[in-house]
C-alpha cells in the first residue's frame, strides 16, 4: 500500500503537466497530516526534493517582480475599497 502510493505521488511529481505536480504536492500534504508515519517517511524526501529542485531555479529577480506584484496588488485593492467606502458614505452608487 505504501509502495503504490509513493510511485503514484512520485510519477505525478515528474509529470510535465502542471496542475497534476500540483495535486501531486496537495495530496503529499494531505497524507502527511493523517500523522501516518510509514508514508510520512517515504513521502518527506520526496516532496522535499521536488520543492527544493522546483525553488532552484528561481532567481533573485523573479523574486523582486513577485514582491512588486503583489505589493502594487495590494495598493490597488486598498485604493478600490477607499474610493468604494467614500462613494457609499456620499450617498453615490457603488461603483
Amino acid at each position: 500500500m505504501i509502495d503504490s502510493v509513493v510511485k503514484v505521488v512520485e510519477s505525478a511529481l515528474k509529470s510535465t503537466h502542471l496542475p497534476t505536480k500540483l495535486s501531486a504536492l496537495h495530496g503529499g500534504l494531505y497524507i502527511l497530516e493523517t500523522g501516518v508515519t510509514d508514508v510520512s517517511l517515504h513521502l518527506v524526501p520526496l516532496l522535499g526534493d521536488h520543492v527544493l529542485r522546483s525553488l532552484a531555479c528561481i532567481t533573485p529577480y523573479d523574486i523582486i517582480l513577485f514582491v512588486c506584484y503583489t505589493f502594487m496588488s495590494v495598493i490597488a485593492l486598498n485604493c478600490f475599497v477607499y474610493v468604494s467606502v467614500i462613494f457609499c458614505c456620499c450617498g453615490h452608487e457603488s461603483i
